[in-house]
């Protein structure tokens, strides 16, 4: 009889708590998840932000909290949160217990691995009684929550991908471009790393030892950067290889960088739209180093896919630049009709420089075909 009883009592108890969890378990919680910084360059810390409140007095036993995650955000190792991570989304779940009046806050450190913006967008809340008979789900979207903008990371071209036949013009630069192998300033020493192109064999024949040209740089204070994003000379919308026009992206930070802190005006364009537009991205020459980063995050939200041809883009400068500028573009390969828009480019006194990575894309090509 007692055995009995008990078993009523117990089943009374679990209706309740039952019903009451059910109905009651999610309600007045409070979600709020946000990015500590606004932005970051790529690879470096930051900081994701996750509160949850119980605003009522009913304990809540367990509570999952799930969302879907951009798959470039990796995050480190922390206890009661566990992440899933696929090539494009990873699902991120974190695991609490809240009582009553009880407020939790815990910050996830995570490292952006690619330029981009990323969004907080929805979560899953997920709980129920104490006995897991009774769950509940509520799907809530995160409203007027900052996007975390990932700059790329700012690097510069090394000398060798650029091709001096594609060095045009002949002012004078500033030093963070690569010397104009049209403008001679005079002879020096020859030291481990010169071209040997660029040995003066006249002066080493008098002097007995290597002797090389010395080059000058342009004066020009205006800079724009081209970019390029088709990988071939045929392609239509589609980019293929989307790692090396990453790395012209990057290219473009570092070299808009360099200029703005040696005094020029930078600005850059492409035939890439912007991830909330559909017009290719084009950014006028403005002074100050603070305009760096109003560069960066429009490189930040490019979109690796073509708005129109790059020689429409390259033969649109023709006409609507009159003061004259230097103009540096970033491209996989150059062809005969771009140098021929590039010489009207020059005409109206302009200066152009190409530095080109046909070479790293053949190569990579090549390796791909080889595994193959």
């Amino acid at each position: 009889m007692v055995i009995f009883w008990t078993l009523v009592i117990l089943s009374i108890i679990s209706f309740i708590q039952y019903h009451l969890f059910k109905r009651f378990v999610l309600r007045h919680v409070h979600y709020e998840r946000k990015f500590k910084q606004d932005a970051v360059f790529a690879n470096e810390p930051c900081q994701l932000i996750e509160k949850i409140e119980n605003r009522k007095r009913l304990l809540i036993p367990w509570l999952y909290v799930e969302s879907l995650l951009d798959a470039h955000l990796t995050f480190g190792k922390q206890e009661n949160l566990f992440v899933s991570s696929g090539t494009v989304y990873q699902n991120h779940a974190s695991f609490f217990v809240l009582k009553g009046y009880n407020r939790i806050t815990r910050t996830h450190r995570l490292i952006p691995i690619k330029r981009g913006v990323y969004y907080l967008q929805s979560v899953t809340l997920t709980s129920g009684d104490l006995l897991g008979f009774a769950k509940q789900v509520q799907h809530r979207q995160l409203h007027d929550q900052k996007p975390l903008i990932v700059y790329p990371d700012p690097q510069l071209p090394s000398y060798h991908m650029t091709n001096d036949d594609f060095s045009l013009g002949d002012t004078v630069v500033k030093r963070f471009m690569m010397p104009d192998p049209f403008m001679t300033a005079g002879i020096r020493q020859y030291v481990p790393g010169d071209a040997f192109k660029h040995i003066n064999w006249q002066a080493t024949a008098r002097t007995h030892s290597l002797q090389v040209n010395q080059y000058d740089y342009t004066s020009n204070k205006k800079l724009m950067v081209l970019i390029n994003c088709e990988d071939n000379e045929n392609m239509w919308k589609t980019v293929t290889n989307t790692d090396t026009i990453e790395q012209l992206i990057r290219y473009a930070a570092g070299i808009t960088k360099a200029a703005l802190e040696q005094g020029y005006e930078a600005g850059i364009a492409t035939n890439m739209h912007a991830i909330d537009s559909s017009q290719p991205a084009v950014i006028h020459p403005i002074g100050g180093q603070s305009f760096w980063f109003v560069i960066l995050e429009h490189l930040a939200r490019l979109k690796i896919e073509r708005a129109i041809s790059f020689n429409a883009l390259l033969e649109s400068f023709v006409y609507d630049y009159t003061e004259p500028t230097v103009f540096i573009v970033l491209s996989c390969y150059w062809s005969e009709e771009q140098r021929m828009i590039a010489q009207q480019l020059i005409a109206k006194q302009h200066q152009l420089q190409v530095v080109s990575l046909a070479d790293h894309y053949s190569s990579k090509l090549e390796n791909e075909g080889a595994k193959r």
